[in-house]
C-alpha cells in the first residue's frame, strides 16, 4: 500500500519556466525510484526571486497531488550569516541590503558595481558626491581665490592688491544618508 506523501524535500536541478523549476525528489518507500518533479514557488507579494540551481525545497502537495507541489521553503548553500531579527536581502554575486537591529539601512553593491539610487541607468543619473570630497575641493577653491590677484591693464605696471583672504568654506552632509568613497 502506498502512503501519500503531502510534503517531500527536493533539490533544485535548474528553471523550468518564470516562476517553476525542475526539481529532484527523494524516495518515500525504499522501492520509491527518485523522480523528477516541477514545483511552483509559492512567493510573498511585491518579492520575487529565482532560486539557485544548488538549493533545496521543502514543497506542498496541494490537496496531496503529487504533480501539484507548491516550494514553500528553500534552504541555499552560502547563506549568510545575520544578528537575531535583521532582515537582508542577498545574491550570490555579492550585492547586500541589509535591515539592521538599530534602524540603520546599509547597501552593498556587488564587487565593481554600482548602487544606482532612482534609476536603473547610470547614464540619466548624477555621481553622489561625498561630503570629504566637497570639503577637500572647497580648500582647493579658496587655495586659489586667496592666491589670485588682477593686474591692471595696460602696460606691465602693479596688479591689484589680493582681496581679503577667505577663511574657509565647508559644508555639511545629509543627517541620515552615508556614502564611502570607492
Amino acid at each position: 500500500m502506498r502512503v501519500p506523501v503531502f510534503v517531500r524535500k527536493l533539490l533544485v536541478r535548474g528553471r523550468r519556466s518564470v516562476s517553476y523549476f525542475s526539481s529532484e525528489g527523494w524516495p518515500v518507500p525504499s522501492d520509491e525510484p527518485v523522480t523528477s518533479v516541477s514545483s511552483r514557488r509559492a512567493q510573498h507579494y511585491g518579492f520575487v526571486s529565482e532560486l539557485t540551481d544548488d538549493g533545496e525545497v521543502i514543497a506542498v502537495a496541494i490537496n496531496g497531488g503529487e504533480n501539484n507541489l507548491a516550494a514553500v521553503a528553500e534552504v541555499v548553500p552560502g547563506e549568510p550569516q545575520i544578528e537575531n531579527s535583521e532582515v537582508l536581502l542577498w545574491t550570490k554575486h555579492g550585492q547586500r541590503v541589509l535591515l539592521k537591529n538599530d534602524g540603520d539601512v546599509v547597501v552593498f553593491p556587488g564587487p565593481g558595481n554600482k548602487v544606482l539610487l532612482g534609476t536603473g541607468d547610470p547614464l540619466s543619473s548624477d555621481p553622489v558626491v561625498t561630503l570629504s570630497d566637497l570639503n577637500a575641493k572647497l580648500a582647493t577653491l579658496c587655495t586659489w581665490l586667496n592666491a589670485h590677484v588682477h593686474t591692471t591693464p595696460g602696460p606691465p605696471g602693479p596688479s591689484s592688491p589680493p582681496t581679503s583672504p577667505i577663511g574657509t568654506l565647508g559644508a555639511t552632509g545629509s543627517p541620515n544618508v552615508y556614502a564611502k568613497k570607492p
